[in-house]
């Protein structure tokens, strides 16, 4: 009698069918923010340098270009797009003494884009794909003809650059995939000269040393997994949640001389500079419940009913 129960509530336990319950996905093109702190100083004889100006200034877009979120309730919903074809930038900043007035420094700091960009994303939740009985959330981030340059200290050209993040659910067995990946096409990159092999930037990362003109790393077809909430090198262990977020570059800039930013006649002056890029941004989630199946139902009753009579026969 013991093993009937025990196999009773052992089929409750191994009942895999779930539901979704909610989901997301979400991207955009780009985002860019530049910052700079500035110090002028002067000789004063016989006191040596003195401080006449300081300012700090920023260049970014307000928001992710292209920027995209779709979510629902499990609810079948057509895959949504965003797109725009300018950087937007907004510059913001203070200054005092001789820097008074930043105008100068934005105009020397400010991002260029040559001809026309288009960054875009989408986001869609689609039932019985990629098979019948599975559902996805899926998000995407791209920009086609990018041709963007930072005074002399970056310059990225390409054709295309996207990412795609996917989470698959299978609600007959409860099973989830993941996948985050990256399409580059005519794509360059270079910082202060140096040309970066985006192939190393998948694989591991590329970290530049420039000595006083500061550091900089480049980071390629770079996924991140989330299993039940932790972070995981992959969802095929979750059991009620899993997400994936892609970028297909992501480039950092920190403690940039200004002096290699093309302020080499201004001697008396000096500033470090930090820019970080994103480019190819996409994100999926799915989270599930369980929904016990009929037989399962059954033979939860039968065994609570065989529980109740099993103890009555003890008393």
């Amino acid at each position: 009698m013991a093993t009937a129960i025990l196999f009773a509530f052992s089929n409750v336990a191994s009942a895999a069918a779930v539901k979704v319950s909610a989901d997301a996905a979400d991207g955009y093109g780009m985002y860019l923010d530049l910052s700079a702190q500035v110090t002028a100083k002067t000789n004063l004889f016989p006191v040596g340098p003195v401080t006449v100006g300081t300012a700090i200034v920023e260049v970014k877009t307000p928001t992710a270009l292209g920027d995209i979120s779709v979510a629902s309730t499990g609810t079948p919903i057509p895959t949504q797009t965003n797109s725009t074809l300018n950087l937007g930038l907004t510059t913001s900043g203070t200054g005092n003494g001789v820097l008074s007035n930043i105008n100068p420094l934005l105009a020397l700091l400010m991002p260029i884009q040559a001809g026309s960009a288009t960054f875009s994303a989408s986001g869609a939740y689609l039932e019985n794909n990629p098979v019948a009985g599975s559902n996805s959330a899926i998000g995407t981030g791209s920009v086609e003809h990018l041709n963007v340059s930072v005074s002399t200290a970056l310059a990225l050209q390409a054709d295309l650059i996207d990412s795609t993040s996917t989470v698959t659910v299978n609600e007959s067995t409860g099973l989830f995939t993941a996948s985050g990946d990256s399409t580059f096409v005519g794509a360059s990159l270079s910082i202060l000269g140096h040309s970066i092999d985006l192939a190393a930037a998948a694989s591991g990362g590329v970290y530049l040393d420039l000595g006083a003109l500061g550091h900089a790393s480049v980071w390629a077809n770079e996924s991140k997994y989330w299993a039940d909430g932790v972070v995981a090198s992959s969802c095929n262990g979750a059991t009620f949640s899993c997400a994936v977020e892609t970028n297909a570059l992501q480039i950092t800039l920190d403690d940039i001389g200004i002096h290699s930013l093309g302020l080499l006649g201004l001697a008396n002056l000096s500033a470090t500079t930090d820019l970080c890029i994103t480019v190819g941004h996409s994100y999926a989630s799915v989270t599930v419940t369980p929904v016990p199946e009929a037989s399962s139902s059954l033979m939860m009753l039968l065994g609570l009913g065989a529980l109740v009579g099993f103890s009555r026969r003890r008393v």
